[in-house]
């Protein structure tokens, strides 16, 4: 795992725990929810990247 990635990772921990202790159990979801978009999003980017990369060198 990258050091972004293990960032991303540390930050949406802190997120859940936090909503969690604040009893705010529909705001820990939307941040799980939030943070499957973005990841899913990243990694699309990522993909089309690479993919184009070949033809760009």
């Amino acid at each position: 795992m990258n050091i972004n990635r293990m960032k991303a990772s540390s930050i949406r921990h802190q997120m859940e725990m936090q909503a969690i202790a604040n009893s705010e159990g529909k705001h820990a979801q939307h941040i799980r929810d939030y943070c499957d978009y973005a990841d899913a999003t990243a990694e699309a980017v990522a993909e089309g990247v690479l993919q184009e990369l070949p033809q760009a060198i």
